[in-house]
């Protein structure tokens, strides 16, 4: 059928696969029976393309003339590409055939599946969310133009019935909440710098919407910077927007509670009497958090190769001698 090469076996991460390209369907010499299996079990493992999502991929492919992307195989199951298959199927579209190593055991074609699905899933909610966003912002444009163009016939009437988000929230089978997070989340997205875009795509956590926020209301430089401190220092992202900005995510985010403004015909109140041994008791805890932040920084630079155990060693003993007194302090004046 082809020359194949040898292939690796998985290790938790994508393997290599095994084999070459192969023109399967549109070929006159082959039958029909040549198509690949449907394993119910591979099968399962996959995320299920909404109706959106097939339909835009059909006709990218019809549009095409062929499916664009490898359908991968092993021995004559299906491991990756159902929808593109059936889409081959049913428009008689020629594709081609990866095939795996036939060397590997059920459960290492599982773990490749479900490996190659981990590393998709890290883009599926933003792509979702785009997709969601170009739909809604398709609708609202077309409702526009026609309601200027002052068609008034049954059909159109009918079509702007309703608003946008219920219709996309229809078409996605969502709530119109999540269509409008959506369409406020890719608009975020969108005013951020290209260099900042790239690192949080790359980023294992999600992304709240107040850090989104908070990046947005940032400057370009702010931006990069929180980006470099992401990228290369593997920083927490609201840890990064705060050496960058100098300012904490709620804040730059406006979800920091603010303080009613006193009256100018209200009395004004006495200060109430401090307590200075809980006032001087929350400092003191307040510092030991603030070491104890630092002696975990360090040992994650000594995690990361980046500094010698031997080098902070002089520097983790003089931070110990203040943490063993605030410490005892601490405990001797919550026992008092």
């Amino acid at each position: 059928m082809g020359r194949t090469r040898k292939g690796g076996s998985p290790r938790g991460a994508l393997p290599p696969a095994y084999g070459g390209r192969f023109a399967l369907k549109g070929d006159a010499a082959m039958a029909k029976e040549t198509h690949p299996k449907i394993d119910p079990v591979f099968s399962k493992i996959h995320r299920p393309l909404t109706s959106q999502e097939y339909d835009w991929l059909e006709r990218t492919q019809i549009a095409a003339g062929r499916i664009l992307e490898d359908v991968e195989v092993w021995h004559d199951l299906l491991v990756d590409g159902h929808s593109r298959l059936e889409i081959a199927k049913t428009h008689k579209l020629p594709y081609q055939v990866k095939i795996l190593d036939p060397n590997w055991t059920r459960e290492q074609v599982i773990q490749y599946i479900d490996d190659k699905q981990g590393g998709r899933r890290n883009l599926i909610k933003q792509e979702y969310e785009a997709l969601i966003a170009r739909t809604y912002l398709a609708i609202k444009k077309d409702k526009s133009e026609t309601l200027k163009k002052g068609d008034d016939s049954p059909i159109v009437q009918n079509e702007l019935s309703g608003g946008s988000l219920e219709k996309v929230a229809e078409q996605f089978k969502t709530s119109t909440s999540s269509v409008k997070r959506a369409v406020d989340r890719t608009a975020l997205r969108g005013s951020l710098a290209e260099g900042l875009r790239r690192t949080l795509e790359g980023a294992k956590k999600k992304v709240t919407d107040d850090q989104l926020r908070a990046m947005a209301a940032m400057s370009e430089s702010e931006q990069l910077m929180a980006a470099e401190q992401i990228r290369k220092f593997s920083q927490p992202i609201d840890q990064a927007i705060k050496l960058a900005s100098g300012k904490s995510v709620k804040t730059l985010a406006g979800t920091s509670p603010k303080k009613p403004r006193a009256s100018k015909d209200s009395e004004p109140q006495e200060p109430k009497p401090r307590d200075d041994k809980k006032f001087v008791q929350k400092q003191w805890t307040g510092m030991m958090k603030t070491l104890d932040s630092l002696c975990q920084r360090i040992d994650q630079l000594v995690g990361d190769g980046l500094v010698t155990r031997n080098f902070v060693k002089p520097l983790l003993s003089e931070i110990d001698v203040p943490r063993k007194r605030l410490w005892k302090w601490t405990h001797d004046q919550k026992s008092t």
